[in-house]
């Protein structure tokens, strides 16, 4: 019995010191008449108080990479506001900018870390025109909701712990009195 429950104390630890954050990456292609742009997110589905990664890979038509291309990085807070009558209303609010510039190999990206749940839009403007010089990609940053989560288990790993150990001095104390008791009858 205390070697089924010290091997299952040893497992709970393993899952709990041996979980990594599960890693995300995801494309999407924007095409316009001069470039098309791929944007790529690491994670895919951030939490709260994570750091993430948006690169926007940049190629002309001829699939060349777009060299030095000038413009902004930006972060938009999007808000909306249902009401009864079927309508509804989007409300942007910039939270981020930052100048860039394409590297050689077309490439720009940034790191941000979200400080509140909600949907947000991450762009690279770099003409005139909002409308067909930029490319974007909405990221949904969530509140943790499992206690299994990978972020939740590090956050909670003296819950799990206690729980084990507890676990551990019951069944050993237990088992204890059972023997006793039936190994030793009372006279």
């Amino acid at each position: 019995m205390v070697k089924y429950i010290s091997f299952l104390a040893l497992s709970i630890l393993f899952l709990v010191f041996s979980s990594t954050p599960a890693s995300a990456h995801e494309e999407h292609v924007h095409q316009d008449a001069k470039y098309t742009v791929t944007t790529e997110q690491e994670p895919l589905s951030p939490f709260v108080g994570e750091k993430v990664t948006v690169t926007f890979i940049v190629k002309d038509k001829e699939d060349k990479p777009a060299k030095e291309l000038v413009g902004n990085l930006l972060i938009k807070k999007i808000t909306a506001k249902q009401y009864t009558n079927k309508t509804s209303e989007q409300q942007e609010e910039v939270i981020f900018t930052q100048p860039a510039k394409t590297g050689d190999d077309g490439m720009v990206s940034f790191s941000y870390t979200f400080t509140n749940e909600g949907l947000y839009d991450a762009e690279f403007l770099w003409g005139s025109d909002p409308e067909t010089d930029s490319a974007g990609k909405q990221i949904f940053a969530r509140e943790p909701s499992s206690y299994f989560l990978p972020q939740e288990l590090m956050k909670r790993v003296w819950l799990f712990i206690g729980i084990a150990l507890t676990g551990i001095v019951i069944g050993s104390v237990g088992t204890f009195i059972l023997l006793t008791a039936k190994l030793h009858k009372r006279k």
